[in-house]
């Protein structure tokens, strides 16, 4: 029953005007990185975000994203490298979110929910099979993505990185994506309840913009409060991630956000839909 929802959904949104409109947005960003990539280094460079002060293994740590600034652009570093290939994570915090935001609320705002409901199928599963849909759609992006922006970085630099360097950049692109996937379950709680996907993209942009001045405050004056508050926010983990491999404890507080994370906001989207079907 639950694979032939999933199958089903799969075939409507394939056939949809949104997963065309994905397609064409996919070709631009990546079109975009190219400009970067391909553009004279010792002139562009992309940031969004920046350094913290400290340096390991000759490279400097970040908070965000930077690519494309390398110390010593003939023999750019592995983590550079990463660096490079994975900036325009940027753009994808809003992105992944956002497209998964559309699956799983595009019955519920059309109202094919309701009449699936009323004809006796379960809410429960209706919503999972649009969540796991959701999963797999930004998962197959996000690993096209990083595929191919890894490529690009690799044929500008004329490197390569080898079975090692592959594994490692594999567990940072894997480690970026997860708090992407918290985000897409938070605007979409947030689209389900106001019954608006304009006001989850106002708290996606807000969520996003608050981050780093938050954690410039904390870096100036400790709080616990403001430090308690950024650790409800999964863009303040992911601006962190990028400096994973030489902070290991981030590895931790990733998957902690993660799994409390789905947890939570998958049984309060659950909740919800339960009391809206009494009601």
């Amino acid at each position: 029953m639950f694979a032939n929802m999933l199958r089903a959904d799969a075939y409507r949104f394939l056939r949809s005007r949104f997963a065309r409109t994905i397609a064409v947005v996919f070709c631009v960003v990546i079109g975009l990185f190219c400009l970067f990539n391909f553009a004279d280094h010792s002139n562009t460079s992309f940031a969004f975000g920046g350094s913290i002060g400290v340096v390991r293994e000759g490279v400097e740590l970040i908070d965000g994203f930077v690519g494309f600034a390398y110390a010593d652009p003939g023999h750019p570093l592995f983590w550079e490298l990463v660096y490079s290939a994975t900036c325009f994570t940027a753009a994808t915090m809003f992105a992944i979110p956002i497209t998964g935001m559309m699956i799983t609320t595009a019955d519920d705002q059309n109202g094919i929910t309701k009449i699936a409901v009323a004809q006796g199928q379960s809410q429960t599963r209706l919503y999972l099979s649009k969540v796991l849909l959701a999963v797999l759609v930004t998962g197959l992006l996000w690993v096209l993505h990083n595929a191919i922006t890894l490529g690009l970085v690799l044929v500008r630099e004329d490197a390569s990185l080898g079975t090692d360097g592959l594994r490692r950049w594999a567990w940072m692109c894997l480690l970026l994506f997860l708090p992407q996937v918290v985000l897409m379950l938070f605007i979409s709680l947030v689209a389900m309840v106001t019954r608006s996907r304009v006001a989850s993209l106002v708290v996606l942009v807000v969520l996003v913009m608050v981050s780093p001045i938050l954690a410039a405050v904390v870096r100036a004056h400790p709080s616990r409060i403001v430090d308690s508050l950024l650790g409800l926010n999964p863009v303040w983990h992911l601006n962190r991630v990028s400096r994973a491999w030489a902070q290991t404890q981030i590895v931790g507080h990733t998957w902690l956000l993660f799994a409390v994370g789905c947890a939570v906001l998958l049984a309060a989207s659950l909740a919800w839909l339960r009391r809206r079907e009494l009601s």
